[in-house]
């Protein structure tokens, strides 16, 4: 006899708790399978996971009463035999599937201490948040709490009767059945994936420290087994990056760069490699020991080592920072567009090298800020470097009529707050042909003239900030036989 089964993957939303999603906007479509007895549900509760993108949510197959009374195979969510939206994947970012299980449990140690899902002791009361960060009050107006373990999470599960989908059958002989209520559930069993954590030491404003994750990396260690351990980076000598491999990079929001990695948040078991040795158990779907923690020194800033112009040009970068481990001359290399005409926020640190012949023009009259940098932020440092025989040639001024543009042979404009120490200047600030006089503002006519550039030039910089840096070896002239006038105190100049 050929078997009806029916099978219907409905989700059971929050507005109907464990009612199919087509209940929701009414029950004449669930009534029906019933009438026809599509009466008995087995129940896929995801468990944290995620359905069509819905959290929450529950799966629900329906079958003849008179099939299951004999016995049928169950399909899982994700069967190929399954069709269209019967068919559905179930995920849940940081953790796999272990399987569907019968009995899901919260998970204790031999004493009945609560213990998190990478099988470590809750032990730290802390309140509690919903998932939108919002505490959480109880019916007195009392803040709930929570126990939590030193990895910050809470009580986890374990698991037992896991459904083999291939062998095992559902037959209401072997299990209860309550007319109108589901039959039979199956939970996802969630493992968190094996997770590197690599802390950094911060200082609040009060001068306290505390650790904090610079960088993580989780795997599934079924996909990635290679991944048990991981080798600390190393600076590439060819390009002058620390190259990370699989090693954890820092955040987005973290900008900083490995120096040493340690075992010991005491910083004196440095390390060559990360390793975990994490297991989990398929029979009750845990895991133990997958979370590991490492300690680091970070150098603020994004940093390279820097040995050859071509490694600084390949590396260019507004919030770069560099380590210079040699001279380097650039003549007939063409200097960045990314310093000359951005704003630079990174970092020098020369220890003593001279970089020279250096050769940067301006040709864009759009241009507001132009130098060997177009603008030295605050948080930008330089420190025991000389910039020897820069030459700057301001080919234009600026048309720009709503601020003053700057040019300088080392800055548009430097900010008060950026960090100089131990920096020396020397070049040659050449003004151009095409660069028309600065034409003032008449104030009786309201009218700025035909042709109005404004800018300031400076030596140095534009905005005549030079932060202690030494610069008597600056000269400057025009190509065009414009008369200028040097100010050496504030190095300004005129052009007439």
């Amino acid at each position: 006899m050929k078997k009806r089964t029916k099978i219907i993957i409905g989700l059971a939303a929050l507005c109907a708790g464990t009612m199919t999603l087509a209940a929701c906007s009414g029950s004449d479509w669930y009534q029906s399978y019933v009438d026809d007895g599509f009466v008995v549900s087995i129940r896929y509760d995801v468990n944290g996971g995620i359905v069509w993108s819905k959290p929450d949510t529950v799966l629900v197959d329906r079958y003849q009463l008179e099939d299951v009374q004999r016995g049928v195979k169950l399909l899982a969510p994700d069967d190929e035999r399954r069709v269209d939206r019967n068919r559905v994947a179930v995920s849940r970012d940081g953790y796999f599937l272990a399987g569907w299980y019968q009995t899901r449990e919260l998970r204790t140690d031999e004493s009945g201490a609560p213990l998190d899902e990478f099988g470590s002791v809750c032990n730290i009361e802390q309140t509690r948040y919903d998932s939108a960060g919002n505490v959480v009050y109880g019916d007195n107006g009392e803040e709930l709490k929570e126990l939590v373990s030193e990895n910050g999470r809470t009580q986890g599960y374990t698991y037992s009767g896991k459904w083999d989908f291939e062998t095992d059958e559902f037959q209401l002989d072997d299990y209860t059945y309550t007319p109108g209520e589901y039959t039979f559930t199956l939970y996802a069993a969630w493992v968190p994936e094996y997770t590197y954590e690599i802390y950094g030491e911060t200082e609040n404003e009060e001068g306290e420290t505390s650790w904090e994750v610079y960088a993580s990396k989780s795997y599934n260690p079924n996909l990635s087994d290679t991944l048990g351990e991981i080798a600390v980076p190393k600076w590439d000598e060819e390009t002058g990056a620390l190259e990370y491999g699989e090693f954890p990079k820092p955040s987005d929001l973290v900008n900083a760069t490995l120096v040493s990695t340690y075992s010991d948040p005491e910083m004196t078991e440095e390390v060559t490699s990360i390793v975990n040795r994490g297991e989990w158990d398929s029979e009750t779907a845990t895991c133990t020991g997958g979370l590991v923690k490492y300690y680091a020194k970070w150098d603020e800033g994004i940093w390279y080592h820097i040995h050859t112009a071509e490694q600084f040009f390949a590396n260019a970068g507004e919030r770069h920072s560099y380590e210079f481990f040699s001279d380097i001359d650039f003549a007939g290399k063409e200097w960045p567009e990314t310093f000359s005409r951005g704003t630079y926020s990174g970092m020098f640190r020369g220890k003593g090298v001279t970089l020279s012949n250096i050769t940067v023009t301006q040709k864009d009259i759009a241009d507001t800020r132009g130098g060997l940098f177009g603008v030295i932020g605050s948080a930008a440092s330089f420190e025991d470097i000389t910039f020897s025989n820069v030459t700057y040639r301001l080919e234009y001024g600026s048309n720009d009529r709503n601020r003053s543009s700057m040019f300088g042979l080392f800055a548009g404009e430097l900010s008060s707050e950026a960090t100089i120490k131990n920096v020396k200047v020397s070049g040659e600030l050449v003004i151009g042909k095409d660069v028309y006089l600065p034409r003032p503002f008449d104030p009786d006519t309201g009218t700025y003239g035909d042709i109005a550039h404004y800018y300031d030039v400076g030596l140095l910089t534009g905005n005549l900030v030079t932060g202690g840096i030494s610069f008597a070896d600056i000269s400057v002239r025009s190509e065009a036989g414009h008369h200028l006038e040097t100010d050496p105190a504030t190095g300004l100049v005129t052009i007439s």
